[in-house]
Formats: C-alpha cells, sequence, structure tokens
C-alpha cells in the first residue's frame, strides 16, 4: 500500500502555505505527517505541484483540486491501495492513522473515516483501493471534481473517529487558532447569547438561544453549531456580528459575548 500526503493546495483562506505551518515541537506539518505516514508504510510520497519543493519524493498534482491529486497518484501507481492523508490535520495523530489501517476492508472501494459534521466521508484521510480508479477516473474526464460524490458511488467501509477533534481542519487563520487552543490546553468554557436569522433560524429552528462554549472563536463557535443544527451554509458565505458590530472570525469571544451569524440575502 502506498501512503500519499497531499501538499498542493494552494492554501488562499489561510494566506500562507498550509504545510509548512508549525504547530509543536518546530516541525512542520508536512514533515510530521510524512513521518507518521512512514511509520505505516515504507512506500510513503507527497503529491504537490511543480512549484513545490519539499525535498521529499513526490508525484506532481495537476493542481485542479484533491481528486485530481488522487487520480494522479493512481495512475502512478495502478496496481496500488493509497491511503489518501491531507496535510490540514493537525490534530490528527498515528493512533488514527493506525486505527483507520486496523479497520480497513480490503473487499470495499475505500474505507473512510466519516465525518461527524454531516455524516459523510472524510475523503483526505482515506485508504482507496485500486478498484475505486475507475469511478475517479470516470468523474475527472467529465470534469466533476468533489472526491465526496466520487465516494457516494462506490462500495466503502465508514468507521467513527476515535476522538471528536482527530479530524478538525486548519484552512483558515481562525481555525489555526482554535487547533492551538486544543493543543496548548487553552479552552475556558463561557456562556454565549446567539441570535438566528434567516435560513439559519428556520434550520435551527429557534431565534435565539444560550449556549456554553469552549470554543475560542466565531470560527469555532460556529463549527459546533453545524454539528447541532445541521447548517448548510459554509462559513465563508455568512457575516459575523459580535455586540452588534461586524467582527472577524478570528476574535477571541469572552463571557457574555451576544453573536449573530448573518447568511447571506437573497433578491435584488
Amino acid at each position: 500500500m502506498i501512503a500519499a500526503l497531499l501538499t498542493g493546495g494552494k492554501s488562499s483562506r489561510m494566506g500562507k502555505e498550509k504545510a509548512t505551518l508549525i504547530y509543536r515541537n518546530e516541525t512542520t506539518e508536512v514533515q510530521r505527517l510524512f513521518a507518521l505516514l512512514q511509520t505505516h508504510s515504507e512506500d510513503t510520497i507527497l503529491c504537490h505541484r511543480e512549484d513545490q519543493d519539499h525535498g521529499l519524493p513526490f508525484v506532481t498534482d495537476p493542481g485542479e483540486g484533491p481528486l485530481s491529486a488522487i487520480h494522479a497518484l493512481q495512475q502512478a501507481y495502478p496496481h496500488d491501495a493509497i491511503l489518501v492523508l491531507a496535510c490540514d490535520l493537525p490534530l490528527l495523530e498515528d493512533i488514527d492513522i493506525r486505527y483507520l489501517l486496523e479497520q480497513r476492508d480490503r473487499s470495499k472501494d475505500a474505507t473512510s473515516y466519516i465525518s461527524r459534521h454531516d455524516q459523510r466521508p472524510e475523503t483526505l484521510c482515506t485508504i482507496y483501493e485500486a478498484s475505486s480508479s475507475t469511478m475517479v477516473e470516470q468523474a475527472i474526464k467529465a470534469d466533476s471534481y468533489c472526491p465526496r460524490d466520487v465516494l457516494a458511488k462506490l462500495n466503502i467501509k465508514l468507521i467513527e473517529t476515535l476522538k471528536p477533534t482527530s479530524l478538525m481542519n486548519a484552512n483558515t487563520p481562525a481555525e489555526r487558532l482554535e487547533v492551538l487552543s486544543h493543543l496548548n490546553n487553552t479552552r475556558v468554557q463561557k456562556t454565549i447569547q446567539l441570535r438566528y436569522f434567516a435560513q439559519l433560524q428556520e434550520q435551527a429552528g429557534i431565534a435565539a438561544e444560550t449556549l456554553t462554549t469552549s470554543a475560542l472563536t466565531p470560527a469555532g463557535l460556529y463549527e459546533e453549531l453545524c454539528q447541532k443544527y445541521n447548517f448548510t451554509h459554509k462559513q465563508r458565505s455568512l457575516m459575523v456580528a459580535i455586540n452588534e458590530n461586524f467582527s472577524t472570525w478570528e476574535h477571541e469571544l469572552a463571557e457574555g459575548d451576544e453573536v449573530v451569524f448573518i447568511p447571506p440575502v437573497a433578491g435584488g
């Protein structure tokens, strides 16, 4: 089995290359995760763009999203299963990779963790068997680049994560702050006042509530609410206001804050 770490994303929301960020032990995430994968597969490689160089063996990422990277890997290793891992999972540990491998079902097309957010597969912490390559290639030829849509058509085994935070992404500065608060044990419970409008009010079924949370930022708070109410809006489509003033997603929440997430307004 090949183990592959995807580092070819443009990191536009983070504002700096996610693979080179350091969260602990003065080690970049590309170094940390590559080393974790190496303990489970002698054939460990990166998949990144031609303009990147991490000094490690790699397959070139065409740069059209993660599915195109998976396709490139399957073309390079057509007869092998491939454990695909994203570089933006700072809380992922050796135990999480080990458990995924232990749960692998070779009779399926893939073995994947299930998202605690929407109960769909986590596509970038997944073992893709060689049998999945036909569906991946068909999607690429059809200019359909969503890995989740591909996995939805495959015969896959879904497993639960061992910890709620194992697959917590860090794609933005706010999400990076949330990750660091977990690693540094600086999370403190606080009481927040919430108000909901438009579609968020419809999906939550309430106009307002008081919530106790340990989230550091509005980004972390919204992630909690997405798990609670299955909100369909992505964070990047919303605005946030704190105590009646527009705010950033990196703002540190305080006891008694009133938070409003403002969905896009339809109409002319």
